[in-house]
């Protein structure tokens, strides 16, 4: 099962034909330290060409608090205050108070209104935004609406120092959490290419991956980013769109059968390592009316449900098509539609059979997550089992290689 993976070295530009991109700020974000959380609310679509700039010393510009009106900047030595776009030093304080005003953001003490400022530790300070500490330096913004973005310009892997820990538990093994530092560096230098030309390149939430600056770090999942430092993932030169889930069910999906999309490092698998652990089976009951209500809500015109009932499954047993009838008439939606309407906390994967009675649906499934792409608690299992970063990798993703970016540096085989 241990693949043999192909580190070469960097180039500085890497002329890649990007099949396809998400239709928003994506990833599928999860904090195994919490109650598994994703978004799943991405869709593919086909995209032009597009070359990469691959480097892993550029920084990162994540959104990190949107449409505020005022804000608290302190730092461990002084906060020095730019306006944006003349790099002019304005303030020079400890602590700093933007707030938004009509005529745009103020600062306390102080008569200019700007739209944009940039804000920065002297020397080797660290800031801290409403008391939580941040790596990098801060740019505040009047959005569309007439208040106050902040968006967290730092490093890629100091940016990952804050990542790493909050899409998968700072306690499990190393080689678990360096699979996940590969993916994640992979997926945040994919959105950066594809975000270039917006103000910021991912968020800080679930829409993308989940960062929590520096108080989320440790000194584990900190050593899982520096051993990896620069490792991104490429399929026939191409850098790849790496998804992940919290669990797969036994059986991870092709992409193809979720988005309609054929990516060829993303196949089915099966994985037995996602078995026997946290969030494998589940079961939930819910009242049609209850399922009615939640889809009407979303914008759909169902009347009462009379049936609800699997019309087309994926090999690997998801759902493809699901087909209610209603005094309406008869609605077909996908499989991943439904579980995101009715809600992928609910429905936790579309692994799961169906049965009705007495007005309520049964679902016996098992999963979390879309399945496509590496399952992290299937990474968990392998880790345990001795099983390296690079098989893990390579388990999940299919003839990947792994390229190091790091100007000057050679490749060498693994074995």
């Amino acid at each position: 099962m241990r693949r043999k993976f192909l580190i070469t070295g960097y180039l500085s530009l890497l002329p890649l034909l990007l099949p396809l991109i998400l239709s928003a700020c994506k990833g599928l974000s999860y904090d195994a330290r919490r109650a598994m959380r994703e978004a799943d609310t991405y869709q593919l679509y086909p995209e032009k060409e597009t070359a990469f700039k691959t480097s892993s010393h550029e920084n990162i510009r994540v959104l990190i608090m949107s449409g505020v009106t005022e804000i608290r900047v302190s730092s461990t030595s002084l906060c020095e205050v730019r306006n944006f776009e003349e790099k002019v030093t304005l303030i020079r304080a400890q602590t700093v108070f933007p707030r938004i005003s009509e005529d745009g953001i103020r600062l306390t003490g102080n008569n200019l209104h700007l739209d944009r400022i940039i804000i920065l530790a002297t020397g080797d300070g660290m800031l801290s935004l409403n008391g939580k500490p941040y790596r990098g330096k801060l740019i505040i913004q009047r959005n569309a609406e007439g208040k106050m973005d902040v968006i967290n310009v730092v490093g890629l892997e100091a940016y990952l120092y804050g990542v790493v820990p909050k899409e998968m538990s700072r306690e499990w093994s190393l080689e678990a959490l360096k699979a996940q530092a590969v993916v994640s560096r992979t997926y945040t230098i994919y959105q950066r290419e594809r975000n270039g030309n917006r103000d910021y390149d991912l968020c800080a939430t679930i829409t993308s991956q989940v960062y929590g600056g520096k108080e989320a770090e440790s000194e584990r999942t900190n050593r899982a980013v520096d051993e990896t430092r620069g490792m991104v993932l490429f399929y026939n030169g191409q850098l790849i769109l790496p998804y992940f889930h919290a669990n797969s069910g036994g059986i991870t999906e092709d992409a193809q059968y979720v988005w309609a999309v054929k990516l060829p490092y993303l196949k089915g698998v099966r994985d037995d390592y996602s078995m026997n652990v946290p969030n494998y089976l589940w079961k939930l009951s819910l009242p049609l009316d209850e399922i009615r209500k939640a889809l009407n809500e979303k914008g759909f015109n169902i009347g009462q449900i009379e049936r609800l009932m699997p019309v087309k499954v994926s090999p690997s047993g998801r759902v493809e098509k699901i087909k209610l009838s209603h005094s309406g008439g008869e609605t077909i939606i996908s499989g991943n539609e439904f579980r995101l309407k009715i809600g992928p906390t609910l429905i936790r994967s579309t692994l799961f059979s169906v049965t009705c009675d007495n007005r309520e649906v049964h679902f016996e499934g098992k999963g979390y997550g879309h399945g496509v792409g590496m399952s992290q608690w299937g990474a968990y299992a392998m880790a345990r089992e001795g099983y390296s970063y690079r098989d893990i990798l390579g388990y999940y993703y299919r003839e990947v290689t792994i390229q190091v970016q790091s100007s000057g540096v050679h490749g060498s085989r693994l074995d």
